[in-house]
């Protein structure tokens, strides 16, 4: 979470609400939780005014503190950040590339943003598929850094542009995800696959879901209205399906979990 350095709007600013952000921009962007000190010493604020507005910071959900006396983003920016995506013009012309991968591989397929140490999942587009995830909607996904090296997480890996991701989320989840561009050649968040592992073998993900996700990219230049009915189109992506929608084979289908994550629904 980067605070705008704008000269020109200097004299407009609120002391206290300055360090307000400067403070939250130190946990957005952070790993770990951080204890009141190190907060003080890292942005220059007294302890005393730093507690001060960490608590009220807690009052409204917006960071939460641990039982090490820590503080991490709190879950109410969850839903800040999910009525900001309802309201964006950035999730409307996303959601057409998110369903077409939906209806390409009949999985949940997530929009990520970026933030330090992972990407936060802000919006989904759900399976058909009776056995799935729960929403996983606020939820913080390892990827792979800038660079293009691989994670130290668990079981993630690289393939190109793909980021494929065992246990990350959850020891019963495989996610993989590719760089979503926008026209303008920013790379503005992920899209993401997410399914529980008996239906991401490496098989399939290099068959199907690495290229449903290469596809969508390859499309951007399309109308957005056009981009979910194209790339169901079997002459629009060639690559055979095992798990179509239409035809989707279940073999050797496990016991419905007894985890919260996975739900089977009628």
């Amino acid at each position: 979470m980067a605070l705008r350095n704008l000269k020109s709007s200097r004299k407009y600013e609120l002391n206290n609400l300055v360090e307000a952000f400067t403070i939250l921009s130190k946990i957005f962007d952070s790993n770990e939780s951080l204890g009141l000190t190190q907060l003080s010493d890292d942005t220059h604020i007294s302890k005393n005014k730093t507690f001060r507005l960490l608590s009220t910071f807690e009052q409204f959900g917006i960071v939460e503190k641990n039982e090490k006396s820590k503080y991490k983003i709190g879950i109410a920016t969850i839903g800040i950040a999910r009525n900001i995506m309802e309201k964006s013009s950035v999730r409307d012309a996303i959601r057409p590339y998110m369903e077409g991968v939906v209806k390409a591989v009949n999985e949940a397929v997530y929009f990520a943003c970026y933030m330090s140490g992972g990407a936060l999942l802000v919006d989904y587009v759900d399976c058909l598929h009776p056995v799935k995830a729960t929403s996983l909607v606020g939820r913080l996904l390892p990827l792979p850094t800038r660079a293009k090296v691989v994670n130290k997480c668990k079981g993630s890996t690289m393939l190109a542009d793909i980021a494929i991701d065992v246990g990350g989320l959850d020891i019963d989840i495989t996610t993989v995800s590719i760089p979503f561009i926008n026209d303008l050649g920013i790379e503005i968040g992920a899209l993401v696959v997410l399914a529980p592992n008996f239906r991401m073998s490496r098989e399939r993900i290099d068959t199907e879901i690495a290229p449903a996700l290469k596809e969508v990219m390859r499309r951007q230049a399309l109308p957005p209205t056009n981009v979910a009915e194209d790339m169901y189109r079997p002459s629009a992506h060639p690559v055979e399906r095992e798990y179509g929608i239409q035809s989707i084979l279940f073999t050797g289908m496990p016991q419905q979990s007894d985890k919260a994550i996975l739900v089977a629904r009628s």
